[in-house]
């Protein structure tokens, strides 16, 4: 494992090495859809105080497309669970913070043409009450980890992604506890998002 984090950080110094101008502001805008069936939007910013390095903070919405149902057999019967709950279809508002880091992958003239993007960071969730409890979770339960992933195309100012990204989030919380109420099933969230950039 140290030896791939030492491959990955050498080809990013490697790919900086030119003395081209780069732009150091890009914002954001990226739209996807997760597999707790949720449609995401999210705005960021992003600053890259080196060629390839950089932070990233965003302002994610999401919002429950339908709601969920689970079933299982229990004593050779078969029970069927209907989680169809006042409050409606979940949501919830989330701050992104991230390292990022670039690898570009081709380049004509010097310019970076196919950047792989990576950006591991935290979750916040926003909302009140928070979607989680901390009683059946390590850690608060309002801070989750992620890892984005995505490919870039570079236009000159205005870049295009795709990508997909992974966490710890439950917008299902209250859903995925276990009949005893105390503990609860492991999620992995996968976001599948399309994102557009321009930077300056």
């Amino acid at each position: 494992m140290k030896h791939l984090l030492l491959i990955f950080f050498c080809c990013i110094f490697f790919n900086s090495s030119s003395q081209q101008k780069f732009h150091k502001n890009e914002i954001q805008l990226s739209m996807g859809l997760n597999t707790q069936s949720a449609w995401e939007i999210e705005f960021g910013y992003s600053f890259l105080f080196h060629k390839n390095i950089g932070l990233t903070v965003a302002l994610n919405m999401m919002d429950q497309m339908f709601e969920y149902f689970f079933s299982r057999y229990e004593d050779d019967l078969y029970e069927l669970w209907e989680i169809r709950r006042k409050m409606g279809y979940k949501s919830a508002l989330l701050f992104r913070p991230a390292l990022r880091f670039r690898v570009p992958l081709l380049k004509e003239s010097e310019e970076d043409i196919f950047v792989f993007n990576i950006e591991p960071g935290l979750l916040c969730d926003l909302s009140f009450p928070p979607n989680n409890q901390a009683a059946h979770r390590r850690g608060p339960a309002w801070l989750f980890s992620q890892v984005k992933a995505y490919l870039t195309l570079d236009l000159d100012s205005w870049l295009f992604s795709a990508g997909v990204g992974m966490s710890d989030f439950d917008l299902n919380y209250k859903d995925n506890l276990l009949l005893d109420q105390s503990t609860r099933r492991k999620i992995l969230q996968v976001s599948f998002f399309a994102l557009f950039s321009y930077r300056f």
